[in-house]
C-alpha cells in the first residue's frame, strides 16, 4: 500500500489560543506538511495545487464536512473524542486518493497521520442482472467479493469472470488489481424457470404430427401461434411436431437422412409483419439433445427472414438472420465480423455478408447475417429482441419481419436434433 502523510495536530484549550472554549479542541489537518509522501502523484507543483481535497470528520454525535483545493490547511473545532477522518483527494474530477482513519482526540497536542492510497476502480459488469456499485481499492490490492451477489429473473449466478467471454474465473483472494480501470463479469445459469424440462416427449399425445420432405414455405401448425417449415432436397428427411400441449407447445424433432441440405423450424410467423418494435418482448426458451453428423455445416438456434423496402443498399433489404447457440461440426457463412456483444451469459460474434442464393422471394441476393454464441449450449433462453437491439445499435435495420423460427441447419450427413423442451412467447417486460 502507498501512504499519503497528512499531518492533524490538536492544540489544548490551555495552550496559546485563549479564546477556545473549554470544551472544544482544534484539529489542523495540513496538506503541505514535511511528512507529506506524494509517492504516486506527479512531483510537480501546479498538480499538487489543482488537487482538490474532500474531508468528512464523524464522531458519535457530530459530523462535519469541507473541501478546499491546493496545497493548504485545513482548521477546525471539534469535540475530544472518538473520530473518524475521511479525506479524498481529487483530480479534475476524478478521484485520485482516498484514505481513512479512526482517531482519538484528547485535550493537550495530538500528532497523528491518515494512510492514503492511490485509487483504482474496479467495476461489475452484470449482464442484464441487478446493479452492483463500483469499489475503489488500493493499487496492487483486492477487490471485495460483491455480497449479496446480483440476481437476474429466470437466471442462477455462476460467479464471477475477468473476461467478457466467461472463461476465466476471477479470484478475489488471489488476483490483484494492477490496472487503472478493471472490469469484472458477471456469468449465469439458467435456472430452469420457466420449466424448462428434459422429460421424454410422447409421440401419441394430442396434435402430434410427423411431417416430410419440403414444404415449400411456412405451414401453420393446428391449435398453435406456430407454424413449421422444411427446407431439404430429400423427401424421407422429417420434421415431427411433439403437439401444443406438451414441452412448452413448440417441441419437436427434426431427422435427416444422407442429406445434402436440410432445414426444419417452428416459431412466429408473419409473412408481412412490421418491424419487430411493433412486437412484445420476444424469447425462445428450450432444451434439446441430438446426435449424429451434418455435413460440412450446421447451426442452431433462431433464425428468421425479415425486408427492408428502404434500405440504401439493395442488397440489404432482405435479410436472412440467425442467432446460433450451438452446431454439430463446421460453421455456416463466414464473411466479416462486423462487432461483437455480450447477451445471455456469453459473448455473440456478428458477421455479415452478401449471399446469392434461394430464399423467401425466390433466388435473389440477400444479406446473411449471422451472430454466434462463443460458449455454445444446448439449453436456456435466447433473448431474441434483445439481440434485434444489439443489431439496431450496429446499424443493421431488419426491416419488416417475415418469421422468428427455432431452427436446425444441416449441410449433409445422418442424424436428428430432438427438443424436449421448446416455447417461444412474446412478453410484456423484459426479463
Amino acid at each position: 500500500m502507498i501512504f499519503i502523510y497528512f499531518v492533524l495536530i490538536l492544540i489544548s484549550l490551555s495552550g496559546c489560543f485563549s479564546h477556545w472554549q473549554g470544551d472544544l479542541a482544534k484539529i489542523v489537518i495540513s496538506f503541505d506538511g514535511a511528512e507529506r509522501i506524494f509517492a504516486y502523484n506527479p512531483t510537480d507543483k501546479d498538480t499538487h495545487q489543482k488537487l482538490k481535497h474532500n474531508i468528512v470528520l464523524t464522531s458519535a454525535e457530530e459530523k462535519l464536512e469541507d473541501s478546499f483545493t491546493g496545497n493548504t490547511t485545513y482548521e477546525a473545532y471539534v469535540t475530544p473524542g472518538d473520530w473518524n477522518v475521511k479525506i479524498d483527494s481529487w483530480l479534475d474530477n476524478e478521484i485520485y486518493a482516498t484514505g481513512s482513519k479512526d482517531v482519538v482526540l484528547k485535550l493537550g497536542l495530538n500528532n497523528k497521520t491518515i494512510p492514503m492510497y492511490e485509487a483504482f476502480f474496479v467495476t461489475f459488469k452484470s449482464n442484464n442482472g441487478s446493479a452492483i456499485p463500483q469499489q475503489i481499492v488500493p493499487k496492487n490490492g483486492y477487490a471485495i467479493e460483491p455480497s449479496p451477489s446480483p440476481t437476474r429473473t429466470y437466471y442462477n449466478f455462476d460467479g464471477w469472470y475477468k473476461n467478457s467471454g466467461l472463461t476465466t474465473p476471477f479470484n478475489f483472494k488471489t488476483d490483484i488489481i494492477t490496472q487503472k480501470i478493471t472490469t469484472i463479469y458477471a456469468k449465469w445459469k439458467q435456472d430452469g424457470t420457466p420449466n424448462i424440462t428434459n422429460t421424454p416427449l410422447s409421440l401419441n399425445a394430442y396434435g402430434v404430427k410427423t411431417f416430410y420432405g419440403n414444404s415449400k414455405g411456412n405451414i401453420n401448425l393446428n391449435s398453435s401461434d406456430y407454424g413449421y417449415e422444411i427446407w431439404t432436397g430429400e423427401n424421407d428427411n422429417k420434421l415431427t411436431w411433439y403437439g401444443p400441449n406438451q414441452g412448452g407447445g413448440a417441441a419437436f424433432k427434426a431427422e435427416w437422412t444422407n442429406s445434402g441440405y436440410y432445414i426444419g423450424r417452428v416459431g412466429y410467423y408473419w409473412d408481412t409483419g412490421g418491424p419487430y418494435t411493433q412486437y412484445k418482448n420476444m424469447y425462445a426458451d428450450f432444451n434439446y439433445t441430438r446426435s449424429g453428423t451434418a455435413g460440412s455445416y450446421s447451426m442452431i438456434g433462431v433464425y428468421g427472414w425479415a425486408r427492408n423496402p428502404t434500405a440504401s443498399n439493395p442488397n440489404e433489404r432482405l435479410i436472412a438472420y440467425h442467432i446460433v447457440e450451438d452446431k454439430f461440426s463446421g460453421s455456416m457463412g463466414g464473411g466479416d465480423i462486423v462487432g461483437s456483444y455480450i447477451l445471455d451469459g456469453a459473448t455473440y460474434n456478428v458477421t455479415k455478408q452478401d449471399k446469392t442464393d434461394d430464399s423467401i422471394d425466390d433466388y435473389t441476393t440477400f444479406t446473411l447475417l449471422i451472430s454466434t454464441r462463443q460458449i455454445p449450449r444446448q439449453t436456456g433462453t435466447i433473448s431474441i429482441t434483445e439481440h434485434f437491439k444489439k443489431w439496431d445499435g450496429m446499424g443493421i435495420k431488419l426491416g419488416n419481419m417475415y418469421e422468428t423460427k427455432f431452427f436446425v441447419q444441416v449441410g449433409g450427413g445422418t442424424g436428428w436434433l430432438d427438443l424436449t423442451y421448446l416455447r417461444l412467447s412474446q412478453e410484456d417486460k423484459p426479463r
